[in-house]
């Protein structure tokens, strides 16, 4: 017990930095922001929550381990209570006091069953919603039939994951060549702090820009914290695949609005001033916050921009701001991927779909 002990207080998140597993289908490599992970063919996609769990949170047993932390093929979060070493320690008159091992009272850490690795802290109420818990929270729509995994990942070592299902037969065109298809992802962080979250957008087909907007037809279980009660609340995320068809149909209505609303020059800046809140004493050119100007810029040259329609609308000033998240806001491809999913870009997405959607509702 003293040497599991001491593997674990030894035990570092080696990826701790980045996306450290991650798996796609044929479908999107290489078009994403994430140029990385494994590619799988979309009909060999894991479908159970056992086979889910074993992709995404594959358990990192070295060869040589006689005694493996777990006993399963994919890793879990335990909560170990907080202990002082016991260590002799160095005063600062050079005389070394020994001071007994104490457990610290309501103070734990999250590590990883597989590693030991700790990738959280937390107090006496957390109850950490396990990987393969999550993993069975997308069971209902990929073993529908009706959708299948098709992005998922583990960023910084195992404090956050997500799982994105596509919807399939839900792809419609906005402006003729320009199609987006229906998702629906499931986020959780097991780092003590990031709560479990429950997303519906619209991924655009010729760039896969994310298009997130918050709607209220699916705020049951959108956000809800590692307590006992949990998974009374996130048992209604299986109900919302019965609406979505019907979702789906709605949101493409407005972006098609968006296409026909034609933009001029000034009133596209206009707009991204007010998606980025700009204060008025900086709605000058030559003022203008680098993402302004970076999303003036891919509404002329980005992804998508040449197809007929596009450019010159609503529509396109909305996609260079969903460009500038998935592509731009973040300099590598875990820091883009945390913003999209968990941080400041997913808040800048669904702002640039109020704000274009008050334009076409004035």
């Amino acid at each position: 017990m003293d040497e599991q002990r001491n593997r674990i207080q030894a035990a570092d998140s080696s990826n701790a930095g980045g996306v450290d597993h991650m798996v796609q289908t044929t479908e999107t490599a290489g078009q994403t922001w994430h140029k990385e992970g494994i590619t799988i063919d979309k009909d060999a996609m894991p479908t159970t929550r056992q086979e889910i769990a074993e992709t995404v949170f594959p358990a990192e047993i070295p060869e040589d381990c006689e005694t493996p932390y777990c006993d399963t093929s994919y890793w879990g979060i335990v909560k170990s209570p907080v202990q002082t070493s016991g260590d002799p320690s160095v005063l600062s008159d050079d005389s070394v006091i020994c001071l007994p091992q104490v457990t610290i009272p309501k103070l734990y850490v999250l590590q990883r069953t597989d590693t030991g690795g700790v990738v959280g802290e937390c107090g006496e109420r957390y109850d950490a919603l396990q990987p393969i818990e999550m993993c069975a929270l997308a069971e209902p729509w990929t073993m529908s039939g009706k959708a299948h995994l098709e992005t998922a990942g583990v960023l910084h070592g195992g404090r956050k994951a997500w799982l994105q299902m596509r919807l399939d037969g839900l792809e419609a065109d906005i402006v003729p060549g320009d199609a987006i298809k229906r998702f629906v992802s499931i986020c959780s962080g097991f780092d003590g702090l990031t709560a479990t979250h429950h997303d519906d957008g619209e991924d655009r087909i010729c760039c896969q820009n994310t298009l997130q907007h918050a709607t209220d037809k699916m705020d049951v279980g959108r956000s809800v914290r590692h307590t006992r009660d949990q998974r009374i609340k996130l048992a209604n995320i299986s109900e919302e695949l019965l609406r979505q068809a019907q979702i789906f149909e709605e949101v493409c209505e407005t972006y098609r609005a968006m296409a026909r609303h034609a933009m001029s020059s000034a009133s596209e800046i206009e707009y991204l001033y007010n998606v980025f809140s700009v204060p008025s004493d900086r709605r000058d050119i030559g003022k203008a916050p680098k993402a302004v100007l970076e999303c003036l810029a891919l509404g002329a040259s980005g992804l998508g921009s040449d197809i007929p329609g596009v450019q010159g609308s609503l529509w396109g000033s909305y996609n260079s701001v969903t460009e500038y998240v998935g592509y731009r806001n973040g300099r590598t491809s875990a820091r883009r991927a945390e913003q999209e999913r968990f941080g400041t870009g997913k808040g800048i997405s669904e702002r640039a779909f109020d704000v274009a959607f008050q334009l076409i509702d004035a």
